[in-house]
């Protein structure tokens, strides 16, 4: 536990540039290796049977911090990403009351992040639990959107409350007219939807 801490990326209103959330990144501190990112340890996490205790670590280090950002002043909701396993456990509604209850937490500052290859197995069960989170006030986004094959009827199906756009086709808009089509065709989906927006993956002005 002493080895994993988490970094915030925030995200900023393209509107008026102020910070409206951030997103919890998860990092190993490795003796030998240095900082290890997530793409490097999670999928052996799940492997090994320790998702729900990953998850609940950093649920509860995300948590922690949103309530000392609160302590100080700032409202600032913070999002999380989730497992394949954990959208299949039921208990996992019951853990996240858990925490927010530890920390003091409205369950609307915390966003969940859903993946879509979480969602293709066992659709019936996903969705009992999604919907007993959505029923607890806590919200969620589909995270790297666009990269599967089902969106569309993910959005019908779930009660989901903005779309997270894959930087795979962001950081490419401004030299490939096809994603910068997909990005703009995806922002007018969810606004007509009545969805919020994340760019994942803006690193520069330009692309700003």
């Amino acid at each position: 536990n002493k080895d994993m801490f988490l970094y915030y990326q925030p995200q900023i209103s393209i509107h008026d540039k102020t910070l409206i959330g951030v997103e919890a990144l998860c990092r190993w501190q490795h003796a030998e290796r240095g900082v290890i990112s997530p793409d490097d340890f999670v999928t052996l996490a799940e492997q090994a049977g320790l998702c729900k205790p990953f998850t609940y670590l950093v649920l509860d280090k995300a948590l922690e911090q949103c309530s000392k950002w609160q302590q100080a002043g700032y409202d600032i909701p913070v999002s999380v990403n989730l497992s394949v396993k954990n959208h299949h456990d039921l208990d996992f509604p019951n853990d996240v009351q858990v925490l927010l209850h530890k920390w003091h937490i409205k369950p609307d500052m915390l966003i969940l992040e859903i993946t879509e290859s979480s969602i293709i197995v066992d659709q019936k069960r996903v969705t009992k639990v999604v919907d007993e989170l959505k029923r607890m006030g806590l919200q969620f986004s589909i995270d790297d959107f666009g990269t599967g094959y089902s969106s569309l009827a993910y959005l019908r199906r779930l009660p989901v409350s903005e779309i997270k756009i894959d930087q795979s086709f962001v950081m490419g808009t401004l030299e490939n007219e096809n994603d910068a089509v997909i990005v703009r065709a995806t922002i007018g989906l969810a606004h007509n939807l009545g969805m919020p927006v994340i760019a994942a993956g803006v690193a520069e002005g330009a692309t700003l």
